[in-house]
C-alpha cells in the first residue's frame, strides 16, 4: 500500500509540474502578444500623432510661418503627443545653394528678397560625371568633350521677373561646355575650378559668370529657372559673401509619442514653383492672341 500511495503522489506531483509548465507557457505567450500588441498600437497611434504634427506645421507654413517654428500638440482621443520643428532646406551656406537636377526637368529658386537687390548671381555647373555625389569627385579627373560629350551637360536658365509693368523674361541664356563639338550654337561658359565653402572641395569647373552673371532687379517678385540639357548635372548658386539666399523650402521633423514609443517623421516641402512644361510654352510679346 505505501508503493502504491508513493506511485499516486508522484503520478500527481509530475501532472501538477505539467499543469503548471503548460499555463505558465500559455501565460507568458499571452503577455508577449500582450505586449506586442500594446507596442502596435502605441507606435500607430505615436504615428498619428507625428503626422498631425507634420499637418499642423504645413498650415502655419501656409500661414506665413517661417524656420526655426517650433510646436506641440495632444491627440485627445488617444492622449498621444507631437513634437514638431520647422527647418531650411537649405544648400552648402547662406551665400550658396546646390542640388542636383535631371536632364531637361526645371528646378526653381526663389529670388523674392529685398536685401538682393542689384546683387549679382553666378551659376556654377559640374562637367563630370552626374550619377557622382559631389563628394564622390576625383578633383584630378576631368571629362573632356568629343567622345564623352554626352556626360557633360548644357545649362539653360530663365531669370523670371515681375515689376509694376508685369510679368517679363529679364534674362534667358543656354550654355554648353562642349558647344563646338556638338554644334548646336549655344553660347561657351566660363572655365573656372570653383570649391564649394563648406567642404573646399573642387566641385564646378562651367561657370555662367561675368558678363553673363545675372544682376537681381528691384521687382515685387523674381525667380530662377534652371534646366539642364543632355544631361543631368549639379548646380551651385553663389551669391556674394555676406549675402544670403531666401529660404528654397522647408523640413518638418515631427515627433510622435504615445506611452513609451516614439516615431518621427521627416517631411520636406519646397516653396511653390512652376512644372516644368512652362519651360517649353510660347512666349509673345503681342498684344493679339494667338490664333490657331
Amino acid at each position: 500500500m505505501k508503493e502504491e500511495k508513493g506511485q499516486a503522489l508522484a503520478i500527481i506531483i509530475l501532472i501538477v509540474l505539467v499543469v503548471l509548465t503548460v499555463g505558465l507557457t500559455v501565460a507568458t505567450r499571452t503577455l508577449t502578444g500582450l505586449k506586442e500588441t500594446t507596442k502596435q498600437e502605441e507606435s500607430i497611434r505615436a504615428y498619428d500623432a507625428a503626422e498631425a504634427g507634420v499637418e499642423e506645421a504645413l498650415l502655419k507654413i501656409k500661414n506665413g510661418v517661417g524656420v526655426g517654428t517650433t510646436g506641440t500638440g495632444t491627440l485627445a482621443e488617444s492622449q498621444s503627443q507631437y513634437i514638431y520643428e520647422i527647418q531650411s532646406l537649405s544648400g552648402l551656406t547662406g551665400s550658396q545653394f546646390s542640388f542636383r537636377v535631371e536632364k531637361d526637368q526645371s528646378y526653381q529658386i526663389n529670388l523674392d528678397d529685398a536685401a538682393l537687390d542689384g546683387i549679382e548671381i553666378n551659376i556654377y555647373w559640374w562637367k563630370q560625371n552626374p550619377l557622382l555625389e559631389p563628394s564622390e569627385v576625383d578633383p584630378d579627373v576631368s571629362i573632356g568633350c568629343g567622345s564623352l560629350d554626352p556626360a557633360i551637360a548644357a545649362l539653360e536658365f530663365s531669370y523670371l521677373r515681375q515689376d509694376a509693368s508685369g510679368y517679363s523674361i529679364a534674362q534667358k541664356e543656354i550654355y554648353d561646355y562642349c558647344s563646338t563639338a556638338r554644334s548646336n550654337n549655344f553660347s561657351t561658359p566660363s572655365y573656372v575650378s570653383f570649391n564649394d565653402s563648406q567642404n573646399n572641395t573642387f566641385l564646378f569647373e562651367a561657370a555662367a559668370s561675368g558678363s553673363s552673371s545675372i544682376t537681381l532687379q528691384t521687382d515685387i517678385k523674381r525667380i530662377l529657372r534652371i534646366t539642364p540639357r543632355y544631361n543631368s548635372t549639379w548646380v551651385l548658386i553663389d551669391v556674394p559673401t555676406g549675402e544670403s539666399l531666401p529660404t528654397q523650402g522647408f523640413i518638418i521633423v515631427s515627433k510622435g509619442i504615445s506611452g513609451e514609443t516614439e516615431r518621427v517623421i521627416k517631411v520636406s516641402r519646397s516653396v511653390a514653383s512652376l512644372p516644368s512644361i512652362f519651360d517649353f510654352s510660347i512666349f509673345s510679346g503681342s498684344d493679339q492672341p494667338l490664333q490657331k
